[in-house]
């Protein structure tokens, strides 16, 4: 079984080269789409290596970044950020246009099936792979491969055959999934364009993220640690069950 979510989003990365190195020290910025734009571009701008830049520019639901380097710059001064316009007039591109498009996000379930080959493991993103905006995936690939080590470890110990790992190791994965895809598909549906399979199964557990976002909002140390831990996957989705907010 599979959840399919049609985020359909796109970019554009080009490298660029300050005429002046001190144009811009700072480590990077994004720019966020504006909720009541006309269009849902945005982009970030981040130093790199031997004092480069990399721009790259999104958009969503056919609004693409173009291609080549004349329309990337023109798509880049639309999105009407001052910083943004200023630093790509300070530097020349110095790589051709890399364009990369993700139509839609997909979780494959493979924890609920009853039988699966001897010697085989899905891992990463064959598990499940989540809109590159949110820079979720290496992360979580990095947490399913923790989650390996702890099952390998058990299988070591004799408390199961190795024939038997994937049955071990596949909920596992599985848990490690559920806080970036909750995370990614609530983000993806609040454009309502976005069509596909919203995680119901999940919504206490998405009032309980949202209540934290407010309440660390307002300076509740309790709900910032909550939410900072699940957003960050230092934590399962799996550990807010049965917890409450101080005074909510």
């Amino acid at each position: 079984r599979e959840d399919v979510v049609n985020c359909d989003f796109a970019y554009t990365s080009v490298f660029l080269e300050p005429k002046e190195p001190d144009v811009f020290t700072e480590v990077g910025f994004m720019v966020t789409p504006k909720p009541d734009g006309p269009r849902a571009r945005g982009g970030a701008l981040v130093r790199m290596e031997q004092g480069r830049w990399v721009l790259s520019l999104g958009g969503r639901y056919g609004d693409f970044p173009p291609r080549d380097l004349d329309g990337l710059m023109d798509y880049a001064r639309s999105i009407d950020e001052p910083l943004l316009t200023r630093l790509i007039d300070a530097a020349e591109p110095v790589s051709e246009p890399a364009h990369y498009r993700f139509p839609a996000e997909r979780r494959r379930h493979f924890e609920e099936l009853d039988r699966f080959p001897s010697g085989l493991l899905p891992l990463g993103d064959a598990i499940c792979h989540y809109n590159p905006l949110y820079g979720q995936g290496m992360s979580a690939s990095c947490r399913q491969a923790v989650a390996l080590g702890g099952v390998l470890a058990r299988c070591r110990d004799g408390e199961f055959p190795l024939g038997e790992l994937w049955r071990e190791f596949l909920p596992e994965a599985y848990q490690e999934t559920r806080a970036p895809w909750l995370m990614a598909v609530a983000a993806d549906f609040m454009d309502d364009r976005c069509t596909g399979d919203f995680p119901a199964e999940e919504a206490a557990a998405l009032k309980f993220v949202q209540t934290a976002a407010v309440r660390a909002q307002q300076g509740d140390a309790q709900a910032g640690q909550l939410l900072g831990a699940i957003s960050s996957m230092q934590a399962r989705l799996a550990s807010i069950d049965g917890v409450e907010l101080e005074g909510a």
